[in-house]
C-alpha cells in the first residue's frame, strides 16, 4: 500500500547530490519537491513509475499532459527538447510560440487553425534542431478560457456544454472543431 511510500529525509543532500545517487543507480527521478509523489525512470529498462499516495498530489495538469516529466526524459534522450510552446504552420513550415501561461499562445493557435493554418500543438511539444529545426506534436489538447473561445466565430456556442478545468479553461481536441488542424510535425 502506500503507507510504505519513500520519504525524504536527509534534508543535507542538494538536489544535484540526489541525482547524482539515482543516475549512478541506472535511474532519473524528480527531486523529492513535494511529499507524496515520485516519479522514477529506469535507464535500461526504459519503464517509467509515477507513484502517489493520493490522486489528489496529482498536478493539476496532469490530465491534460500525462506523465510530462517521463516524456521530457525519454524525448532528451533522443535529442529532442520538451517545451511548453503552441505552433501555427502553412503547408508544413511554421513558427513556435513561446510564452507564460496566460501570455495568449492558445488565443493565437486557436485564431489560426481558425483561419486554416495548422498546429502541431497547443500547449506542448517536442523540438529537435538546431540545424533543421522541427516542432512534433504530443498531446491533443487546447487549452482556452471563455472569453477566448468567444472571439472565434461560434466557438464559444459550440464548447458551452465543455466544463472548465482548474484554472477556468476548455480543454479539447482541435480537430473536433476544426478537422485536420493537427498535423504531426512543421519545420521551423
Amino acid at each position: 500500500g502506500f503507507e510504505s511510500m519513500p520519504a525524504w529525509e536527509d534534508p543535507d543532500l542538494s538536489p544535484a547530490e540526489f541525482h547524482a545517487l539515482v543516475s549512478a543507480a541506472g535511474f532519473r527521478a524528480t527531486f523529492p519537491l513535494k511529499a507524496g509523489r515520485w516519479s522514477f525512470f529506469d535507464l535500461r529498462s526504459r519503464v517509467g513509475v509515477k507513484w502517489t499516495a493520493s490522486p489528489d498530489l496529482l498536478p493539476k495538469w496532469d490530465g491534460s499532459a500525462p506523465l510530462r516529466q517521463h516524456v521530457h526524459w525519454i524525448l532528451g534522450d533522443h535529442g529532442l527538447r520538451f517545451a511548453h510552446a503552441a505552433t501555427l504552420g502553412f503547408r508544413d513550415r511554421g513558427i513556435v510560440l513561446f510564452g507564460k501561461g496566460g501570455a495568449g499562445k492558445s488565443g493565437t493557435t486557436l485564431a489560426g487553425i481558425a483561419a486554416g493554418l495548422s498546429t502541431v500543438g497547443d500547449d506542448y511539444v517536442a523540438l529537435e534542431g538546431p540545424i533543421a529545426p522541427v516542432a512534433r506534436h504530443m498531446y491533443r489538447v487546447v487549452k482556452q478560457d471563455r472569453a477566448g473561445l468567444a472571439r472565434i466565430l461560434d466557438l464559444h456556442a459550440r464548447t458551452m456544454h465543455m466544463p472548465g478545468n482548474w484554472c477556468g479553461k476548455v480543454e479539447f481536441d482541435p480537430d473536433v472543431f476544426f478537422p485536420g488542424a493537427t498535423v504531426e510535425s512543421i519545420a521551423l
